[in-house]
């Protein structure tokens, strides 16, 4: 096996590790139809699952064909969840107590995957060695920048959902405050917002990045 296929090797197998223990604690259900997953989930070996899927990314990351081999994987698993989410019904992964956070868990693997196969397919280097090669890009790393565009927007949703839903409970919720609380859906409503700020963000990003690579260009 040579050195740049060991590690590739070596994090899909990491990763399936972590599925197998994360199967072993009872987090993945083919026949519950409660919504609610199963009560006698192993906690313990939901923690330890995320060790093997940690260290797969972290030995990927040092590798240019390791982050494309996990990054497919990655992105493999995640559309085979959403498939399994509607063709089976009685398909479960819930960690607490939610049936949301499969849909959290897709989203994550589907990000992690987009970062690792943009660093993989457009992996950094020199300015100059690139243009010596004659591999220097007009547009930059633009894989590269649209997946940290992505991983950027869902993180501002995700944290502007959760901040305006502890703001809307604390305000509203509260003791004698509204009988049916819309905290959820307040949140929802700012998160949709917060895309709209990632688009406005990233358009003027690129817009400068753009003129930045026209004024490099007529020298």
């Amino acid at each position: 096996m040579t050195g740049g296929r060991r590690p590739a090797v070596l994090s899909v197998a990491l990763l399936a590790t972590g599925l197998v223990v994360l199967a072993a604690g009872r987090f993945i259900r083919f026949d519950d139809t409660s919504g609610f997953g199963s009560s006698d989930r192993i906690f313990e070996l939901g923690i330890l699952a995320v060790v093997p899927a940690v260290a797969a990314v972290i030995v990927a990351s040092a590798n240019i064909q390791a982050r494309v081999w996990l990054g497919a994987a990655l992105m493999g698993l995640a559309a085979l969840l959403v498939l399994l989410g509607v063709a089976l019904p009685g398909f479960r992964f819930v960690w607490t107590d939610s049936q949301v956070e499969l849909r959290l868990l897709e989203a994550v693997l589907a990000l992690t995957a987009a970062v690792l196969l943009a660093t993989g397919l457009q992996p950094a280097r020199r300015r100059s060695a690139a243009a010596a090669l004659g591999t220097d890009q007009p547009a930059g790393r633009w894989i590269v920048r649209g997946a940290s565009y992505a991983v950027g927007a869902f993180a501002l949703m995700i944290v502007t959902f959760f901040v305006v839903v502890l703001v809307y409970d604390a305000e509203y919720c509260g003791a004698g405050g509204e009988t049916e609380c819309l905290a959820s859906l307040a949140g929802m409503l700012w998160a949709m917002g917060s895309l709209l700020v990632s688009g406005v963000v990233i358009a003027v990003t690129e817009l400068v990045l753009w003129r930045r690579r026209n004024r490099r260009a007529r020298g």
